[in-house]
C-alpha cells in the first residue's frame, strides 16, 4: 500500500507540471520558452519565471499586431549593474538594465516594459524593413513602441 501511494506520489510530480514551469523551462543557464529565452543571473530566477509567460503573451500579441513580422526567437538579456538597455536586431536579442532607478520600485512591472517596447522594436524594424532605424524615423518608432505595449497591458 506504501509503496503504491509512492509511485503515485511520484507520477503526479513528474507528469503536472508546476504553473510557474507551464511556459518557462530553465536550460543551459537560460529560461526558456517557445519564442523568448531569457539570460537573467541565478539570484534572481524568480523574477524571470514570474515574467516568463507574461513575456511569451507578449510576444503572441505584438506579432498579430504587426502581422507575423516577430522574429522566431527573442533573446532577453537582463542585466543587473547596467542601467542602459539595447536591442540588437541582427541577434533579435534586447538587453534590459535593471540598474535604472525607476527598476527597484517594481521590477516586474518594468522588466515587462522594458522587454514589450523591446520585442515591439524588433518586429516594427521587421515590418519597415529596417525603415524604423533610419535617425529620421526613431521618434515615430518609439512612439509606435510605446503604443503596443500600451495596448497589450490594457
Amino acid at each position: 500500500m506504501v509503496r503504491c501511494a509512492v509511485t503515485l506520489a511520484l507520477l503526479v510530480i513528474l507528469c503536472v507540471p508546476s504553473p510557474a514551469g507551464l511556459c518557462a523551462q530553465y536550460q543551459g543557464g537560460m529560461l526558456v520558452s517557445e519564442h523568448v529565452r531569457m539570460k537573467i543571473p541565478v539570484e534572481r530566477q524568480w523574477l524571470g519565471r514570474e515574467t516568463m509567460a507574461d513575456l511569451e503573451r507578449g510576444w503572441s500579441y505584438i506579432n498579430g499586431a504587426l502581422d507575423d513580422k516577430m522574429p522566431r526567437r527573442v533573446l532577453v538579456t537582463v542585466l543587473w549593474e547596467s542601467q542602459d538597455g539595447l536591442t540588437n536586431y541582427g541577434e533579435s536579442s534586447i538587453s534590459i538594465g535593471m540598474g535604472n532607478p525607476a527598476a527597484s520600485a517594481d521590477m516586474k512591472s518594468f522588466l515587462l516594459h522594458r522587454a514589450a517596447v523591446g520585442m515591439a522594436r524588433l518586429g516594427l524594424a521587421e515590418l519597415s524593413r529596417h525603415g524604423t532605424l533610419r535617425e529620421e524615423n526613431q521618434f515615430l518608432a518609439e512612439g509606435m513602441c510605446e503604443i503596443i505595449d500600451r495596448e497589450y497591458r490594457q
